[in-house]
């Protein structure tokens, strides 16, 4: 029997289903069709959400996980100077500055967030949180900034075409979201050479090795995330730029482009060959 394709991607905050010429589709309402179709007959699924392996609804030996993948060099040819026209042109001087690049929607969690930022704010006023993106809940986020005290420290700087250049103004990177799937700004602050403090939540512990290139704390609680920024900002700049290069290594490793299309190779010849096309040899 022929060997099928299937794609699902991790789109963010959940997974969705791809098939040539099909509108994507969330996935969890068709997992027991897909399930049934890779059971009739010998399948491939790849870009897997984070822990698709794990599900006893679609046997594990049925699916070839391969993650996003992010330009690395992109993200670290940024040319001299940048960091510090950048940063002057925010009015920032040796503050340390935190980035965070996202939607502002209910998977981010912008409140706990802020109420984090707001317990490392009162022990180090001169910090800053650089705020990127839009979203239905900016307003929303906005408000609770000022209600929290936090006008003098929160930067909400709208979107920005220049995010790889633009993560070389912070000192470390953030995220405080309920729920992720595999997301793509992580591997981008891994990329630039960000230490990360992050949620402990899908893809997240994947991207950020415990300290080793960041630290991760539970999701939904404030306190924790604001102890694991004050023990980042507490360590000397050579280890914190340590950790970012070991992150920035880790994600060249594992999620760097030339190894995700490598693995897209693979799978493609793989099929060609269960399929008995000849000449199918992956590409060196």
């Amino acid at each position: 029997m022929a060997s099928k394709l299937l794609w699902v991607g991790s789109g963010g905050s959940g997974a969705w289903y791809h098939r040539a010429g099909v509108q994507p589709l969330p996935i969890d309402p068709l997992l027991p069709e897909i399930a049934a179709a890779l059971r009739a007959s010998p399948s491939l699924v790849v870009e897997a959400p984070p822990g698709a392996g794990k599900t006893t609804r679609v046997p594990r030996a049925l699916l070839e996980v391969v993650p996003n993948g992010v330009d690395t060099e992109r993200y670290r040819a940024v040319p001299p100077g940048t960091r510090d026209r950048l940063r002057q042109s925010l009015g920032l001087g040796a503050e340390f500055a935190w980035l965070a690049v996202g939607r502002f929607e209910v998977a981010k969690d912008y409140p706990n967030m802020l109420r984090a930022f707001a317990r490392v704010r009162a022990e180090c006023p001169g910090t800053v949180l650089l705020l990127v993106g839009r979203g239905s809940l900016r307003s929303e986020t906005e408000t609770l900034a000022a209600t929290l005290g936090l006008n003098g420290g929160v930067r909400f700087v709208g979107t920005r075409e220049d995010v790889p250049e633009f993560m070389s103004v912070a000192d470390g990177y953030v995220m405080s979201s309920a729920w992720e799937g595999m997301p793509m700004v992580l591997l981008e602050a891994g990329a630039a050479g960000l230490p990360i403090v992050a949620t402990r939540v899908g893809g997240n512990q994947e991207v950020v090795q415990e300290g080793v290139s960041g630290f991760l704390v539970p999701p939904a609680e404030d306190e924790a995330l604001a102890a694991a920024m004050a023990r980042l900002m507490a360590l000397p700049v050579a280890e914190r730029r340590a950790m970012g290069a070991r992150g920035h290594d880790h994600v060249r490793q594992h999620y760097g482009l030339g190894r995700v299309v490598e693995r897209y190779d693979a799978i493609y010849h793989e099929v060609l060959r269960r399929n008995g096309v000849g000449g199918t040899e992956p590409s060196s």
